[in-house]
């Protein structure tokens, strides 16, 4: 490691600063430490929302909405890490948003 890796553009396409690695020479190890680059966070916000009805003394029926990822940000996968052509790069993201809705009768 021969500078700061957490001062990048943090965008997909060059998450931290790929100029602060290089190639240790032969037969050595490297300085970097373990956890020495930050990677992206993660923010969701899931919602549910139920309505029990009862139909009769035993019968009842539940409706049920339900929300996940409910702002539909962007969640980046963690960057190649890997010294070569696509280093610092990011490839793929965590689900979309996802909404399901499920009526249940119960008897």
């Amino acid at each position: 490691m021969i500078g700061d890796p957490n001062t990048g553009p943090r965008n997909a396409n060059e998450w931290f600063n790929v100029n602060a690695f290089q190639i240790q020479p032969f037969g050595t190890f490297g300085d970097a430490g373990r956890s020495s680059i930050d990677g992206p966070g993660y923010f969701a916000i899931d919602l549910s929302a139920a309505k029990f009805t009862r139909i009769t003394e035993r019968t009842s029926l539940e409706f049920r909405a339900e929300s996940f990822n409910l702002l539909n940000k962007t969640n980046f996968d963690l960057p190649n890490r890997v010294l070569g052509s696509n280093f610092g790069q990011i490839f793929t993201a965590k689900d979309s948003r996802e909404l399901q809705f499920a009526l249940k009768l119960s008897f």
